[in-house]
């Protein structure tokens, strides 16, 4: 874990989180001023925890103890006031690359991602508008390997697909807003049905990760100028490169 804020860095471990930690994150996400100020004691004696259950909240969100990740959220907090939405709009292309490969580098989720392609007997990729550009040439690469990788143009077609084989379809879903209602909606109609998805979006909550068995992310938050999307790709293509070569690694194709 290195630069990532704290909500990021909850939606990357959200997964592993007991029940406790899932209320107490709740808590952080929607007060960090508040807890950011409060002692390890203070907060235990309100949660009717340990302390050392804080301790160990934290360290599974990368921070060294519980004092590191208190003087992170206050440094947040902090940067919050000094115009964040400003901030994040300076973020140069270089900066969101490399974020985007430390958070998901040989990652867990990543491999189980790869284990989850290799599994399948077909793996569907969609997206629409500027993010079909990448998610096609991820399709075309992986499916020189085999031919069971399919970039699907149309949500009709996706849903024929998915019809013929429920157990053996995997849907890989690619929306940088997460909230793209095509996609949604197809990440709505496959967890109904059973049909394992892996979902990939800028690193911020949004509704397709809710459907996704696997949630995977970039760092590509949206821009625009004159009203006109101007979100930087290039920590998409980062991303796929990386699962890519994860899959590749799970097969076999690659040292």
């Amino acid at each position: 874990m290195g630069r990532e804020r704290f909500p990021e860095r909850v939606l990357l471990n959200r997964e592993r989180f007991t029940e406790f930690e899932e209320t107490f994150s709740l808590y952080v996400l929607a007060n960090p001023a508040e807890a950011s100020a409060r002692t390890v004691a203070d907060l235990a004696s309100s949660f009717h925890i340990s302390p050392n259950a804080i301790v160990r909240f934290s360290r599974k969100l990368g921070y060294e103890g519980f004092s590191d990740m208190r003087l992170s959220i206050a440094h947040e907090v902090e940067e919050a006031r000094r115009d964040s939405e400003a901030r994040d709009g300076e973020t140069g292309t270089l900066e969101l690359v490399a974020r985007t490969l430390e958070m998901c580098r040989d990652s867990a989720t990543e491999r189980r991602a790869a284990r989850l392609m290799a599994q399948a007997r077909q793996v569907l990729i969609f997206a629409v508008g500027e993010t079909a550009y990448p998610a096609h040439a991820f399709a075309c690469r992986l499916s020189q390997f085999d031919g069971k990788f399919e970039f699907v143009t149309y949500e009709n077609q996706v849903r024929r697909e998915m019809g013929h084989d429920l157990e053996g379809t995997l849907l890989v879903l690619v929306s940088l807003s997460g909230e793209t209602a095509q996609v949604v909606s197809l990440a709505r109609e496959a967890a109904e049905k059973g049909v394992a998805v892996i979902s990939l979006t800028d690193l911020h909550p949004c509704a397709l990760a809710q459907y996704a068995r696997l949630a995977l992310y970039c760092c590509s938050p949206q821009r625009e100028v004159g009203g006109v999307n101007t979100t930087d790709l290039t920590p998409l293509v980062a991303a796929l490169t990386q699962l890519e070569g994860a899959y590749l690694r799970e097969v076999g194709e690659a040292s």
